[in-house]
């Protein structure tokens, strides 16, 4: 898994920030041209917001990282 936190200046941005990412996850996630490979990604991926911190979470396949990483 790769994570990122985002630390911001007040609460009220942490969650309005993890309500954009959410929102345009979930948005995206309806693309029907979209590959299996990156849908898998996008559904592994987590946002929490807890106190004045955004965090950002992603589930990877190793063999898709592997396979990343060569290209």
């Amino acid at each position: 898994a790769v994570e990122a936190r985002l630390i911001t200046s007040e609460a009220a941005m942490a969650q309005s920030l993890a309500s954009v990412a959410r929102g345009l996850l979930s948005l995206v996630a309806f693309d029907d041209g979209m590959d299996a490979e990156t849908l898998a990604v996008l559904q592994g991926t987590k946002v929490e917001a807890q106190g004045n911190a955004l965090t950002v979470s992603v589930a990877l396949d190793p063999g898709l990282v592997v396979s990343a990483l060569e290209d």
